[in-house]
Order: C-alpha cells, then sequence, then structure tokens
C-alpha cells in the first residue's frame, strides 16, 4: 500500500517535552491538575483572551470605524474653545482694631468654616442677580444668547450663571479663586469683576446693617438701664422718709438701745414689784427676821470680774444679745467670707451689741448710780401701808412700761424691714449701675472700632486671558477614540465569551482537565494525508506521536481508539497520519476502521476493497482476509467494507470484536481503530471498552464546548481511559513558524504512495 519510509532515528522525544509523563494517563475524570497549568493559567488565560479578540479584529476595526467616524468630527465641529478669568478676594483671618480690644476684632474663631461660608456666599443668588441687573452684563453675547432647549424650558440668566460661576479656596490661604469660562475673553473677565465687586459690596452692608443694629439695640439698652436706674433711686428716697433717716441701720441701733433700757427698767420695777410683796407677806406673818435674811446677799470673793454683774438683769440680757451676735456673724463668715454685705451687717451688730454691754457695765461700777433714784425703794418702806402703795405704784409703773415697750419694739421692727428693703433696693441699684456702665463703654467702643479695616478685601481682579483655558478637543478626540476602542474590544469579547465553539487550546483547557497530546494545523486537502506532507504537519504528528508513545510504552497498551464528539473532525485523518508515523518507527502497526456507519476510509485511500470488519463481524470472512498489506511491511490496514447481508451494528459488541482485537494486539505492536464520533451513535462507547485508551479529536473552529464535555462524559460512563485530546485545523500551531526555516532541509519524502495490493 504505501512504499517504506526512512526509518526516522529520532523516534521518541525524551520524557516530558511532547505531552506530559507516562503518568498523566488515566481514566477519564481523575487527571491531575498540574495538566491544566504546565504554562501558568495566568498566561494561558491571557494567551485565550489574546487569541480570542485577534480572531475577532475585524468586528474591533468595524465598531472603532463607526463611532470614532461620527463623533470625532462633530466633535470638532460643536466644541469651542473656552477662556478662563480669575478674580480672587482675600478673607483675613485677624479683624484688625483700632483701640479697643473686643469680641468681635482679633483672630476668627473657626476661620476654615469662615472661609468656607464665604466661599457659598459669593454664590449666593442675591449677589448674582445683583451682577446680572448691571448693564454691562446685560449687554454681553452670553447674556443675550442664553441657552435653549428642545425638551425642558430654557434656564433662566442666573441658573446660567450659577452653573458657569466657580468658587474654590485656595489651600492653606486666606484667598479665595472666583473664575468664570465663556467663548469671549472680555466677557469673562467683566462678569468675574462684576461678581467680586458685587460680593464686596453685599459683605459690607451686611456688615454695616449688622453694626447699625447693634447700635440701635445697645442705644435703647442704655435708655432702659438708666430710667430703671432713676425708678430706684426714688424708691429708695421714698422709704428712708418714712424712717426720717437715711442711715436705717444707726436708727435701727439707736432704737434698739432704747429698747433694751426699757426692758431693763420694767425687769427694774418687776423685781422691786415682787419684793414689795414679799415684804407685805412677811409683816403680815409677823416673820420680820426672815425678810432681813433674805434681802441680804453674800459677799463672793475669788471670782471673775464680770461676776460682779450677774445679778444684774439688764446686763445678762446684753451679755445674751452680744452672744447671739457674735454666733451669727461667725456663720455667716464661713458661708459669704468676710466681703458680702450680710457679714458686714452681722459685725455692725456685734459692735452696738458690746457697745451697750460696756454702757451697762460703766454704770453698775458707778459708785453714785443709783437705779430709779427718784422712787422710793422697798428696802426704805417698811410699813404695811407704805408696801402696799409701792405695790400698786410699781404695778402701774409696770404696765406703763408694757406699752412702751410694745410701741418701741413695732418701731424697732417697722425699721428692720425698711432697712432690709433700702439694702435690696441698693443691691439693684447697683447692678443696674454696673449694666448701664457696661453698655455705655461698649456704645463708644463700637464707635470707635467701626472706623477699623474690613476683614475681606478684593485682592486682585480677573485677567483677559489670551489663550483658551481649556481646548477640550484634543481631550475629546483621545476619549471618543478609546470609547469606540473600548466598545469594539467589548463586543468582540461579548462575542467571543458567548462563543461556546473550541478554536484553540486553551479552549480546550478551559472546559475540561484532560491531558493535551498537541495539535496539528490546517491541511490543504486531503491529499496532504498520502503526498509529501510540509514540515510543520510532520513536526506536528511526530510531537502527538510522541506524546501517545510515552503514554503506550509506560503501561504496556498497544489498543488506540480514535474518535471525536461529532462527525467530520479529523478524526480519519489523524488516524491515517498517526499511523504512518508510528511505521516509520519500525513498529508493526495496524489500522483497523471501525467506523461501519460512515466508512471513508477507502475511499480516502484509493481502494476497492469490499470485504473488512463487517464481513469479519458477520462471519462472511477470516481475519486473514480482511487484511490489506501495504509495501510498508510494517503497516496493515483493514477497512470497514460493504455490509454484508444479515449485519447488526451491535455485532461490535459481541465475543468476535474482542478475540479478533486480542489476536491483532498480540500480532502487531500498535493497533489504531479509526472510529465513530461518540455522540451521533454508540459504537465508540462500546468500542471504549474493548480498546486500552481512546484519543479524542477535536476541530478547531468545528467542535462545540458542550459537546466536547458531553461526550467525554460518555467515554467515563463506559469505563474509557482517555490517553489525550488532540486539537486539527488550529490556526496558531506553535511548530509552523519554527520548522518553517527547516523546510528546505527535509529531502527525505516522507509520502507513502497511496496503493494497495
Amino acid at each position: 500500500m504505501f512504499s517504506s519510509a526512512k526509518q526516522n532515528s529520532d523516534a521518541l522525544v525524551p520524557q516530558g517535552q511532547a505531552g506530559g509523563t507516562p503518568s498523566d494517563m488515566m481514566p477519564f475524570g481523575e487527571y491531575p491538575e498540574t495538566l491544566t497549568t504546565s504554562d501558568g493559567a495566568h498566561g494561558t488565560a491571557i494567551g485565550s483572551i489574546r487569541g480570542m479578540l485577534w480572531r475577532r479584529k475585524w468586528t474591533i476595526v468595524a465598531v472603532l470605524v463607526l463611532i470614532a467616524g461620527t463623533t470625532i468630527p462633530a466633535i470638532w465641529l460643536l466644541t469651542v474653545p473656552t477662556y478662563r478669568s480669575t478674580a480672587t478676594v482675600r478673607v483675613s483671618p485677624v479683624v484688625s482694631r483700632l483701640v479697643f480690644r473686643t469680641e468681635d476684632n482679633g483672630i476668627v474663631p473657626l476661620y476654615k468654616s469662615f472661609l468656607n461660608t464665604q466661599v457659598s456666599d459669593i454664590r449666593n443668588p442675591i449677589i448674582l442677580q445683583r451682577v446680572l441687573d448691571r448693564d454691562e452684563i446685560r449687554d454681553t453675547v452670553w447674556y443675550q444668547g442664553g441657552g435653549k432647549k428642545l425638551v425642558h424650558q430654557a434656564p433662566t440668566p442666573l441658573e446660567r450663571l450659577s452653573d458657569m460661576l466657580s468658587v474654590r479656596g485656595r489651600p492653606n490661604t486666606e484667598l479665595i479663586d472666583v473664575s468664570v469660562a465663556l467663548p469671549i475673553a472680555s466677557e469673562a473677565k467683566r462678569i468675574v469683576d462684576a461678581v467680586v465687586d458685587e460680593y464686596k459690596k453685599y459683605k459690607d452692608e451686611t456688615e454695616r446693617g449688622a453694626d447699625a443694629r447693634k447700635m440701635e439695640t445697645l442705644a435703647n439698652e442704655r435708655l432702659a438701664r438708666r430710667a430703671e436706674l432713676d425708678v430706684l433711686i426714688k424708691r429708695k428716697y421714698s422709704l428712708a422718709k418714712k424712717i426720717g433717716a437715711t442711715a436705717p441701720e444707726q436708727l435701727r441701733s439707736e432704737l434698739s438701745t432704747h429698747l433694751s433700757q426699757l426692758d431693763a427698767m420694767r425687769e427694774e420695777v418687776s423685781r422691786e414689784l415682787e419684793m414689795a410683796q414679799w415684804k407685805l407677806a412677811q409683816l403680815t406673818a409677823g416673820s420680820d427676821a426672815t425678810a432681813t435674811a433674805t434681802t441680804s446677799q453674800p459677799v463672793v470673793t475669788g471670782q471673775e470680774p464680770w461676776h460682779k454683774y450677774v445679778n444684774d438683769s439688764e446686763w445678762r440680757r446684753r451679755r445674751l444679745a452680744l452672744d447671739a451676735a457674735q454666733h451669727d456673724l461667725d456663720i455667716l463668715q464661713q458661708e459669704y467670707g468676710k466681703a458680702h454685705p450680710q457679714v458686714k451687717r452681722a459685725m455692725t451688730s456685734v459692735e452696738h451689741a458690746g457697745t451697750l454691754l460696756s454702757a451697762r457695765e460703766a454704770e453698775l461700777d458707778d459708785p453714785a448710780y443709783v437705779p430709779l433714784a427718784a422712787r422710793e425703794s422697798t428696802e426704805t418702806v417698811t410699813t404695811h401701808e407704805g408696801l402696799e402703795r409701792l405695790i400698786a405704784e410699781r404695778e402701774k409703773e409696770r404696765h406703763l412700761l408694757d406699752g412702751e415697750i410694745e410701741r418701741q419694739r413695732a418701731k424697732v421692727e417697722e425699721a428692720s424691714d425698711i432697712a432690709m428693703q433700702i439694702a435690696e433696693v441698693d443691691e439693684q441699684i447697683a447692678r443696674t449701675r454696673e449694666l448701664y456702665d457696661a453698655v455705655h463703654r461698649e456704645i463708644e467702643v463700637q464707635l470707635m472700632e467701626g472706623k477699623a479695616p474690613a476683614r475681606i478685601q478684593i485682592a486682585a481682579h480677573g485677567l483677559q486671558p489670551t489663550r483658551p483655558s481649556q481646548d477640550r478637543r484634543l481631550l475629546l478626540t483621545g476619549l471618543a477614540f478609546g470609547g469606540a476602542l473600548m466598545c469594539g474590544v467589548g463586543l468582540a469579547y461579548l462575542r467571543g465569551a458567548t462563543d461556546t465553539t473550541i478554536r484553540e487550546v486553551v479552549d480546550i483547557r478551559s472546559s475540561v482537565q484532560v491531558p493535551f497530546l498537541g495539535q496539528l494545523p490546517r491541511l490543504a486537502s486531503t491529499t496532504d494525508l498520502m503526498a509529501e506532507s510540509t514540515p510543520a504537519v510532520v513536526e506536528a504528528v511526530r510531537m502527538v506521536r510522541t506524546a501517545l508513545l510515552e503514554r503506550l510504552t509506560a503501561t504496556n497498551k498497544s489498543s488506540v481508539l480514535v474518535t471525536s464528539p461529532t462527525e467530520e473532525s479529523g478524526k480519519t485523518s489523524l488516524a491515517i497520519l498517526l499511523t504512518k508515523s508510528l511505521a516509520q518507527l519500525g513498529k508493526r502497526t495496524l489500522l483497523v476502521e471501525v467506523d461501519l456507519w460512515r466508512p471513508s476510509l477507502a475511499t480516502r485511500l484509493g481502494s476497492n476493497r469490499t470485504k473488512g470488519l463487517a464481513a469479519l463481524l458477520t462471519g462472511h470472512a477470516n481475519r486473514d482476509e480482511i487484511v490489506v498489506h501495504t509495501n510498508v511491511k510494517t503497516l496493515d490496514i483493514i477497512f470497514a467494507g460493504e455490509e454484508t447481508e444479515g449485519f447488526d451494528p451491535d455485532l461490535l459488541a459481541n465475543g468476535t470484536f474482542s478475540k479478533s482485537l486480542a489476536h491483532w494486539k498480540s500480532t502487531y505492536d500498535f493497533v489504531v481503530l479509526d472510529g465513530p464520533p461518540v455522540l451521533p451513535v454508540a459504537d465508540a462507547r462500546i468500542l471504549a471498552g474493548h480498546a486500552d485508551g481512546a484519543v479524542m479529536v477535536l476541530r478547531a473552529s468545528h467542535c462545540r464546548q458542550a459537546d466536547a464535555m458531553e461526550a467525554y462524559a460518555h467515554l467515563c460512563a463506559a469505563g474509557a481511559t482517555l490517553f489525550g485530546t488532540i486539537l486539527t485545523g488550529s490556526r496558531s500551531d506553535g511548530t509552523s513558524g519554527y520548522y518553517a526555516g527547516y523546510g528546505s532541509y527535509r529531502k527525505t519524502s516522507n509520502a507513502l504512495p497511496a496503493q494497495v495490493e
């Protein structure tokens, strides 16, 4: 059939260089993770995306031309350069003062917040409306042109001015930049100058108005305090007039002294009355001696000097009054201190009580002092009639003293109440006078400090620009081009992401984790399989053969089923090229066409043999009759042949095929089964159980990922061992470029004549 070819001296590539180690051969579903990450997951993903986009480059170009070709001319026609004019406002953090330091001048509290507030105030609609009311602004093209919208109402000039006005504070400075950008440079300067001028006027008016309102409030407050002060002074003199003295404390002291004297006189009268009554009782009973003994008082020696006053009731009363006043003073000093008005009044009371006590002691120390000198004493009256008369006199005298004491006590209480009222009025007068002085001083300060320089000033008016501040046409052009490119890339990526067709190796690795044996470039025609192949095809087949031999020889397996998910995937072409490559190694190889549904091997090789595998399975031929020998001693072929009478596809499942396969494996080094596709019929799943392993052939731009995964699942369910996957018809074969330069040096023909015996 084929002429013998040159034996290939480099039969095997070192282990691990072409298709992985023999340990990679295992049943489907148990492939190690490293098989999918040999080149790096990151590089694989990038390469997959790059290849996917490159395959759809014309989509990217079309979207780029469509979008960029329409937007870029529109940008250059509709976009107008603008000129920006900027004015500067200075907001001082320190309010200057002339003479007085007040709460309004000095460092501005929360200056950053105040500065940000001024940024917002510049955009105040009141200020912007004043700008628009100027005649020079109304004469501008910007004001007269206005804005027109097809759907909504045209914006007002105030809205347009607010939108185009830019107000920003310079970081870490006292300056605020106010800028306007317009197509006409002179109008931009005119508008920005009007904005800062109106802002300065508005702030000055606001501050002057605030100062005027403050001055008015202070003036009204001063008048109110003056009127209140006059009312309090009149009330004080009215109260003093009631008691006939302007010093109520002194009057109260005098009245208290008089009251104390009256109390002493009453006690003395009461004592003499009791003595007279006692004497009268003694006289009546005849006990003159007892009365005399009772009236005599023994002299006590060795006692303190003040003991001589103890028997005096007036002294004892005044001493008790002094102790009580001193006790009250101590309590007030502990509570308020020495400077409090109540403490001062208590000290005056202590001094007055001490004075009264000292006066009484002086009276008692005077030898010439005789209490009630003009009156009769109980010691001089000894008769019964005299004592009765003395008792009547003392009772009358005590009655008169009681009335006088009540009147005097009423005067003291009245004087005390008025004194307390006058003291309260004095405190109110002091507070009111203090407020009046503070208000008067604040008015003087405001009048002086109102002449200080303002805190807000115009640092610089805007300049008329000579060059556009921003010509966005180049930027918009770049953005339009970039956006169009991104849209094109996005559309291409979307198409690629939704495309489930297998096109490159990365598509296989992203679908399932399977060993990959290699890839073959696209073949020009079927004659390439028989004639001399290109160097790229030859080297690609060598790589696939080397990777497959590593799996077969490592496990002593020799039969391989070549199948695919669907038809027209290139499995037959691969079977022919693989068989030819194995025969070139000097290995006895048998190619068996087991696709009984659509046999095509005989047609491709130009053979007219009618007997084949179908005749063997039905018993119309034996094993030797169906074998086709070629001119190459190491290569034989068994065609599918024509279907005979009584042929049933389920014959592949009987023992005839399995026994024949065992015989072929014992006779040949390698048996290659060109099987049917997995998905249309069940033959491939049956054959996968008989063969030592299977090779899945996927055709680029033809097989779908879902079909491949389903085919893998069926083989797994059939218990097949998957040697690997081969991609045919790839456009990005890595071997073509490398070996293209070596094609002229390969003089040996790899072709085998398409002739069968």
